[in-house]
């Protein structure tokens, strides 16, 4: 049965993979993505599919109307989502039964709390992108970054273009089960009541938000880049000076 997903979207999530796996933030099968798109980036409408149930007290049931959850399938490798991205997806929806899975689509990632969380209390259209992103889990493993605010702060003072490309900043949240229904609803205050573009799930890499899957990871790029900077400005036995927050590009 074919998705009912415009090539454009497939080709997206294609990218998208392949570049989270070139960069080696993606071993086995970590790292997932999704999608929450409109009626109007949908190849046909869908009216129902198979019930689906959560398991997990406290996360949302529902979904914007007419919107579908697009995320990267349980234990599908980013190569393999690069190499065939309508195999390796899952879509779900909501009606007024609850949630749904479009029939022909694949199981969702074991990281699907997160998703809906965040997806359906942002409420709009946009991609979500997490990875195993190597020095920003070394950063949240250092006791001199272990003050509240202090990895965050070390990340957005470092470059002008981390203020610039990620203008809501991150946050960062306590260690949680991976794909628990707590990492979940923090990571949903963390970037929705809070703002944050991103988040940095500790010990576990970093998730982040954008209008698109390029923006989203883009953001965790930049991150990840101030985080190698910072951890080698740091081997030198120096501290960084911070950039100055005035500063506006």
């Amino acid at each position: 049965m074919r998705l009912p997903l415009l090539d454009a979207t497939l080709a997206a999530v294609a990218a998208c993979a392949a570049r989270i796996d070139a960069l080696g933030w993606a071993e086995a099968g970590a790292g997932n993505l999704s999608l929450l798109l409109p009626p109007s980036a949908l190849a046909r409408t869908v009216h129902g599919g198979e019930a689906f149930e959560l398991g997990a007290p406290g996360l949302p049931r529902a979904l914007p109307a007419g919107h579908l959850l697009a995320v990267s399938a349980a234990g599908v490798t980013m190569r393999a989502l690069a190499d065939d991205p309508a195999r390796h997806l899952a879509l779900l929806g909501s009606d007024h039964r609850g949630l749904f899975k479009v029939r022909g689509s694949a199981a969702p990632s074991s990281e699907l709390a997160c998703h809906l969380a965040v997806h359906a209390r942002r409420a709009r259209a946009g991609a979500l992108v997490h990875a195993h992103t190597d020095f920003l889990i070394a950063l949240s493993l250092l006791e001199a970054l272990a003050a509240p605010g202090a990895l965050e702060a070390a990340l957005v003072d470092l470059m002008p273009e981390t203020q610039a490309l990620v203008p809501g900043g991150a946050k960062r949240l306590a260690l949680a089960p991976p794909g628990s229904a707590a990492l979940g609803l923090a990571t949903a205050a963390a970037m929705v009541d809070a703002g944050a573009d991103a988040a940095l799930w500790e010990r576990h890499g970093a998730l982040a938000a954008g209008d698109t899957l390029a923006q989203a990871l883009g953001r965790l790029e930049i991150l990840e880049k101030a985080a190698r900077v910072w951890w080698l400005a740091h081997a030198t036995g120096e501290t960084p000076a911070p950039l100055a927050r005035k500063l506006r590009l």
